[in-house]
């Protein structure tokens, strides 16, 4: 139970008048209720970018804890293992772009292997189906993005506070992104956002777009699940020094240390803290003294998107492509096969709904949900199945202590970002939010990159 702001003040007074000394060691053991631990570092949140910060402290010799608010660690990222098939899907973090090199990096530090990745992309409209093709745009528009990367690279940073203050839709609009290209902008970028671009900043959302750039290139997927990478971190990092099932509800600062108190009563005392949950979870804890105004209302600037995974063996296939991806219109926003077995007619496929379509598997029965995908794989031509073996899914709005697939960024919130990578006294923030590429597994750890030099 949550104690009043009130009896967290007055123990927060005894508190900071006896002090505490930060121990350099740390028990074997986890500290039984009411018990506390002591560290250098204390970091908040398991997922990718508490288990790199704790790797990384350490690696420098820093004694750490980690709390994990659920019962495993590894946040977003969640592999899904069919017994049966051999097949190995994502239900959360899955691609790294050839430009997330930081990731790439710990991966081979981390003795774990990039499987190279291209697919044949296709759009259906509509009744229209469109077979990707490098002028599926038209060229005009090719012409319009091409300046907008001219634009972007030479832009100060008022201009970027003013590009801030519109939707990228409306900004392409503005440029003469139109008709049928920019339906295909919209559904494209709602893959990577989990929301309309109707919602998001133009000086967000822009630096993707010219990434894109409507091109098909090939991506990397960590070998055997990007799980391996949560269960390397875990592993180097060691069990004992993570806490599961701990929840925080109080941060507590003097100019000697801080102190985090959690949902069981559990105490760890540090020198420093590191704050990696999302940012709406910020106001949940009791902070004393109390967190500035100018971080609450960062924090509240900063949405999550809704956006659910699908992933289920279907059987019965008959291939007209292989190794496809489809955007469509339809209510199966984005479906894609990785890995088929053309032998015994198996194929493992995903499916990633966003926006007010990410809650139509939610509350289906397995039998219905199969169902729904049975009759949506029949309706296209580049693969047919007859029959959905296996089916889990994950709807991240509705995770606990998550509450959303990745962070996105609304018109007139450009100084959020920045707000947040500031400081409170001794607690530093990082997450997937505060990274240059939001939305991926690149941005969780280079959040963690740049507070490292000021720890």
């Amino acid at each position: 139970m949550i104690q009043t702001r009130k009896d967290f003040l007055k123990k927060a007074v005894i508190w900071g008048a006896s002090g505490f000394a930060v121990s350099s060691l740390l028990s074997e053991e986890p500290p039984k209720k009411g018990e506390t631990r002591k560290a250098k570092f204390c970091i908040i949140g398991a997922g990718l970018s508490g288990l790199y910060a704790a790797y990384k402290l350490q690696k420098q010799g820093h004694k750490v804890v980690l709390i994990e608010a659920r019962k495993e660690a590894g946040g977003r990222i969640q592999t899904y293992f069919d017994e049966k098939s051999g097949f190995i899907g994502e239900l959360g973090g899955e691609f790294i772009d050839k430009s997330h090199t930081l990731i790439q990096k710990l991966c081979t530090e981390l003795g774990l292997e990039l499987e190279k990745h291209r697919w044949q992309e296709f759009y259906s409209v509509g009744k229209e189906f469109l077979p990707f093709a490098e002028n599926y745009l038209t060229k005009e528009t090719t012409e319009i993005i091409k300046r907008l990367e001219d634009l972007y690279s030479g832009m100060n940073q008022k201009q970027l506070e003013g590009l801030d203050k519109i939707s990228l839709y409306n900004y392409l609009k503005y440029q003469g992104i139109k008709g049928r290209d920019l339906l295909l902008v919209e559904l494209k970028l709602r893959t990577l956002f989990g929301e309309s671009i109707t919602g998001i900043s133009a000086a967000r959302g822009l630096p993707r777009l010219l990434l894109w750039k409507g091109g098909q290139d090939y991506q990397f997927k960590i070998k055997g699940g990007s799980s391996q990478l949560v269960q390397k971190l875990e592993k180097e990092v060691g069990n004992e020094n993570i806490l599961k099932s701990e929840s925080v509800v109080a941060i507590w600062q003097n100019n000697r240390g801080v102190e985090i108190i959690t949902s069981t009563g559990k105490k760890i005392q540090a020198s420093k803290c590191i704050c990696t949950i999302p940012a709406h979870f910020l106001d949940k804890i009791n902070w004393s003294p109390e967190l500035p105004k100018d971080l609450k209302f960062a924090a509240l600037q900063i949405n999550y998107s809704r956006q659910s995974k699908v992933v289920s063996v279907m059987e019965d296939v008959i291939w007209l492509t292989e190794g496809f991806s489809l955007i469509s219109t339809s209510s199966l926003n984005w479906m894609y096969i990785l890995q088929e077995d053309v032998l015994q007619k198996k194929g493992l496929l995903t499916i990633v709904n966003s926006g007010d379509t990410s809650e139509l598997f939610y509350n289906l029965s397995p039998k219905k949900a199969k169902k729904i995908i049975e009759f949506s794989a029949s309706e296209y031509d580049i693969f047919k199945a007859n029959k959905v073996s296996t089916f889990a899914s994950r709807c991240w709005q509705y995770e606990p202590y998550i509450k959303g697939a990745c962070s996105i960024y609304s018109p007139a919130a450009f100084s959020a970002r920045e707000a947040l990578r500031t400081a409170f006294r001794r607690v530093f923030f990082a997450g997937e939010h505060l990274g240059d590429d939001t939305g991926s597994m690149n941005s969780a750890i280079q959040s963690v990159d740049k507070i490292l030099p000021s720890l």
